[in-house]
């Protein structure tokens, strides 16, 4: 069985992060590890909520690891909190990565146009560093332009889209999937320059009503999982798109809940079944 570690932040209620991934993960059939880089009471589409951050006690993990002899065949990272965090992912891609260790970073920075509270122009430069090193970058659109340093459009054409995907990929080695790529009128989804076979791919569903917290995360959980278990860039990136897209629709279900986070749970039959078919 494939070992994935994913490296991001806990919420103890509300549906993101660790929250999400390990659960896709382990529906997609490999062995879902966590190193989580602090734990918050809930996650931040809440009004009340308490945050411990695991900076300080994360080295004595790796040492731990260390002495046992651990290593993992994908080392997936998300949101990180502080830029000693990010040193450490660089840590973990270099020592704990079986031969040929799959490297993914989800560079989680800000969305919307705008940073994420307590983050700065040094905190970007450092993932600007750490995305280099990986073999999938996994941004959406606002992050794709502050890793490229380019001014954020509310409604970037589909040429401009494809411009930042590529221009992004010029500054790394590695592959990069943009999500919150629109297309048409009323398409949503991910945009893809594949490294391996040198082209550029899109995969669309159907833009739904509302906002819904952690999609990103889902999405590269999914896509995480199904190149470890040696699916084509394609195959998980459309994925990826299909199993976000049909969360969102079973939580419009139930709009009160769509702050809180998706019901993917409920289509986590669905995606075992996808898994087990092209088994």
């Amino acid at each position: 069985m494939k070992r994935v570690l994913s490296v991001q932040d806990l919420s103890c209620v509300g549906k993101c992060s660790l929250g999400e991934a390990l659960p896709v993960l382990s529906a997609m059939g490999v062995e879902a590890c966590a190193l989580p880089t602090a734990v918050l009471s809930a996650h931040t589409a809440f009004s009340n909520i308490t945050r411990v951050d695991l900076t300080d006690r994360l080295p004595g993990v790796l040492s731990a690891w260390s002495a046992e002899g651990l290593q993992f065949d994908a080392i997936s990272s998300g949101y990180l909190g502080a830029k000693e965090q990010i040193l450490l992912v660089r840590d973990l891609w270099e020592h704990f990565g079986r031969k040929n260790c799959l490297r993914l970073c989800d560079p989680a920075m800000g969305d919307a146009g705008e940073l994420y509270r307590g983050f700065d122009a040094s905190h970007v430069a450092a993932v600007r560093e750490l995305v280099k090193e990986a073999d999938v970058v996994l941004p959406n659109v606002t992050e794709v332009c502050l890793l490229l340093g380019e001014p954020w459009r509310e409604n970037f054409t589909e040429e401009q889209e494809q411009h930042l995907v590529l221009a992004l990929a010029d500054k790394i080695r590695g592959s990069v999937i943009m999500t919150g790529y629109r297309q048409g009128e009323s398409g949503l989804g991910a945009a893809c320059y594949d490294r391996q076979e040198n082209r550029f791919y899109a995969f669309c569903g159907r833009q739904l009503p509302g906002c819904y917290y952690g999609t990103g995360d889902l999405f590269s959980a999914v896509v995480t999982g199904a190149l470890v278990q040696g699916r084509s860039m394609s195959e998980a990136v459309r994925l990826a798109v299909e199993f976000t897209s049909r969360s969102i629709e079973k939580t419009l279900e139930d709009p009160e809940a769509r702050w809180y986070g998706t019901d993917f749970e409920r289509v986590l039959p669905w995606l075992c079944q996808q898994m087990q078919e092209r088994d």
